[in-house]
Order: structure tokens, then C-alpha cells, then sequence
């Protein structure tokens, strides 16, 4: 453990010797924290809605009520869905109501509450609903951010200096481990603070809810940094791991749902299975249920395992190859 940790204090002195890879850490993450947070406090919830028939008192309403819309004779055009110009449809004709929801059943809800005329765009929601979804929006950096401060091991291959340190009596996996102790530090605390402040800023939250965003953050990272091991790990070309992970991260949010649920059964169930989808339902399930150790918690303990057991895996056999 004590040469862990000598391992993890040079990778710290190290970092903050590459000035731009600090700027990125300290400042651009939590401005993406401070961007969802914001995103998802806007006052009006509605996006902007098809409306086909309905009375003139209904379209009064929705006037009223702030709830952008279009008059439309037939459902919205392909295009319109997949640009996302409608985030869903109500159709009231012949005394029948249809609503047609493009962003999932949380969206669905709303649009029947707007068919009943229950829905007001002054109402506020509550810490439980908000958090989760300004916290997903947030996790779109993290991968990316894990994956570049693994650029330290990457420069350390080129320069074999794993085998330096081997010699010393470093063993790889207590080398591996301590670039997952940066990597999780140097995510934890930007992240975990700014999802604090923004927090009490945004939501009001309470001290407890403070304290369940410092767990949720610890833990979330931590398998966020297992797996940019992980990746830059599988990737042997030097010159490439980090545009291959960054390339990995970018797809596993778009996968993961993120910007837009999925209607297709086989990409809802592929994005059930990326890590920021299986953290959101984690957290979801904490501010709804209260629930810390149920969920995604023993799945996320379980990828977080074999993500490390697996880089310390091919890291060794890579190692035995080239000597």
C-alpha cells in the first residue's frame, strides 16, 4: 500500500506540472456540472409540443401556461423526430386524446398532466426529481476527463518507465492502482464539489442530501476512473489510447440515451447497459427511494471489480510479451 501511494503522489506532482490538464480538470468540468444544473432548473419543463385538434380553450391554456407548441394537422414528420423539433405529440380528435411522448414515461406524465389541464409551468419540482437529471447531464464529461488524465500511463509506456519501476519491487498491479487513485481523485473532487454547490445553490438541498452527492460522486468516479484504465489498458498503440477512449466515451453517452430516449427495443436495451445510464438509475433510485445499497449499486461494485481485475489482467500478459 506504501508504494501505492508513493506511485499516486508523483502522479499528482506530475499532473500539475502539465498546466492545461489542470485548467481542464479544475474549471471546465464543474462549468459542465454548473451548465446541467442550470439546464435542468429552467423554468419551463415543456419543450416544444405538436398539438393536433383541441379547443380554443385548450390552446388558451396552453398560452397561459408557457407550453411551446405547434398546430399540426398529422403527426410531426420523421425529420422533425429525429431532429428533435417535438419532444411529443397530443392529439385530441373525435372526442379521443392520444399522447405520444419522445423523451420516455417521465415525459409521458407530463403530457397527460398538460391534457388534463393539471400541469402549470410555475410548478416547482422537487430535489428528488431535479438532481438526478442535472446529474446525468453532468456525467457527459466524466469519461472523457478519465480517459485524459490517464495520458500520464500512456506517456509511461512510451517511455517504459513501468519497467523501471518493476525493478524497484513496483509490482504492475500496485503501479495500475495507483493511476486509478489520481485518476479518482483528480475527478472526485471537481466533480464531487461542484455537484454539491450547484446543489444547494439550484435545488436548496439539505446537509443529508449533501452527503448522499459526496457518496454518489465518490462512487460514480471511482468506476468512471476504473474504466479509462480499463480502455487505455486494451489499447496498446501509444499514439492512439486516448483518441480511441475519448472516441469510446463519446459513444457510450450517445448510447446511453443521454440526449434523447431511444424507440428502437434493441437500443433501449444497449443503452441500459452503458455506465452512465446504469449510474442515473442508481442515483434516481437513491433521491426516489432512499435506497443507497439497491439499484445499479452491486452492478456498479461488480464493473468497478472487473474493470481493475481485467486491465491488471492484459497489462501483465502485455508486459510479459514484450520482455
Amino acid at each position: 500500500m506504501r508504494k501505492i501511494f508513493k506511485c499516486f503522489q508523483i502522479n499528482i506532482i506530475r499532473n500539475f506540472s502539465d498546466n492545461m490538464g489542470v485548467i481542464f480538470s479544475v474549471i471546465i468540468m464543474p462549468l459542465v456540472v454548473v451548465a446541467a444544473f442550470y439546464a435542468t432548473n429552467l423554468p419551463n419543463a415543456t419543450e416544444k409540443i405538436a398539438v393536433i385538434g383541441g379547443s380554443e380553450t385548450f390552446t388558451h391554456y396552453l398560452d397561459k401556461n408557457q407550453i411551446s407548441y405547434d398546430k399540426l394537422k398529422a403527426l410531426p414528420e420523421k425529420q422533425d423526430i429525429y431532429m428533435r423539433n417535438y419532444s411529443g405529440v397530443i392529439k385530441k380528435q373525435n372526442g379521443k386524446v392520444t399522447v405520444i411522448s419522445y423523451k420516455g414515461s417521465q415525459y409521458r406524465r407530463e403530457l397527460q398532466l398538460i391534457t388534463k389541464q393539471k400541469y402549470s409551468s410555475n410548478e416547482e419540482k422537487n430535489n428528488s426529481e431535479k438532481f438526478p437529471n442535472a446529474f446525468y447531464l453532468s456525467m457527459s464529461i466524466l469519461l472523457i476527463q478519465a480517459v485524459l488524465n490517464m495520458r500520464l500511463f500512456v506517456n509511461d509506456r512510451i517511455n517504459d518507465t513501468s519497467k523501471r519501476l518493476r525493478v524497484i519491487g513496483i509490482k504492475n498491479s500496485q503501479y495500475l492502482s495507483s493511476h486509478l487513485l489520481f485518476n479518482w481523485a483528480a475527478l472526485f473532487i471537481p466533480f464531487g464539489l461542484a455537484n454539491v454547490i450547484c446543489n444547494r445553490l439550484f435545488f436548496g438541498s439539505s446537509m443529508i442530501e449533501d452527503l448522499k452527492v459526496i457518496l454518489i460522486s465518490f462512487i460514480v468516479t471511482g468506476l468512471f476512473s476504473a474504466l479509462a484504465v480499463l480502455i487505455c489498458t486494451l489499447v496498446k498503440d501509444n499514439g492512439s489510447a486516448i483518441m480511441v477512449g475519448n472516441i469510446v466515451a463519446c459513444f457510450t453517452v450517445l448510447l446511453s440515451g443521454m440526449f434523447g430516449n431511444f424507440h428502437n427495443t434493441i437500443l433501449k436495451a444497449i443503452s441500459q447497459c452503458m455506465p452512465q445510464k446504469i449510474s442515473f438509475n442508481w442515483v434516481n433510485e437513491i433521491f426516489h427511494h432512499g435506497d443507497i445499497v439497491g439499484g445499479n449499486f452491486l452492478l456498479i461494485i461488480i464493473m468497478f471489480t472487473v474493470s481493475m481485475l481485467l486491465a491488471v489482467g492484459f497489462y501483465n500478459r502485455s508486459n510479459q510479451y514484450s520482455s
